[in-house]
């Protein structure tokens, strides 16, 4: 049996460095998604202003009506972004059934809508109120925080296989 008199000293000092907790994002990997996630918006403010200056000088009588739009969105996803980023990912994996279930739900809705008429056209868009959003960008989501908790939690069943 091993006994701490036997352990030599400088293989006992950890120094202050190895203690902290690792940074969340401060990593190489997440600071090239944040390069990336930046050039793609820097693209994106180019690609709207250049194809929609003559269509919104036309129509609302300002050039830079789509690119002042497109930079309300820019920073209320940077908004979400934060927020979610803030999250802890436990939360996720205690809600995935419950965020699986509404959107088999919202899908079924969907469906059934389509199916009595109530929508015409492309069945894609749920809407409440002003505020529209596609069910199927909720599905894909919810299959992968589900999809995450079922391996974890079969996790002792894969290694098995």
């Amino acid at each position: 049996m091993l006994l701490r008199s036997d352990i030599p000293d400088s293989t006992v000092e950890v120094s202050s460095l190895q203690l902290q907790a690792p940074s969340r994002g401060g990593g190489i990997a997440g600071q090239l998604l944040l390069l990336i996630l930046a050039i793609l918006m820097c693209i994106g403010i180019v690609v709207v202003y250049s194809s929609g200056a003559g269509w919104a000088r036309s129509m609302y009588s300002s050039t830079e009506y789509f690119l002042w739009r497109h930079l309300i969105f820019i920073l209320l996803s940077l908004a979400v972004i934060a927020l979610f980023g803030r999250l802890d990912y436990h939360f996720f994996w205690k809600t995935s059934r419950l965020i699986f279930l509404a959107s088999i739900a919202l899908l079924s809705m969907l469906l059934i809508m389509k199916g009595l008429h109530i929508i015409s056209g492309a069945a894609r868009w749920i809407g409440f109120g002003s505020f529209k959003f596609q069910v199927s960008d909720l599905a894909k989501y919810a299959i992968i925080f589900h999809l995450s908790r079922l391996i974890t939690e079969k996790q002792s069943y894969i290694m098995d296989l």
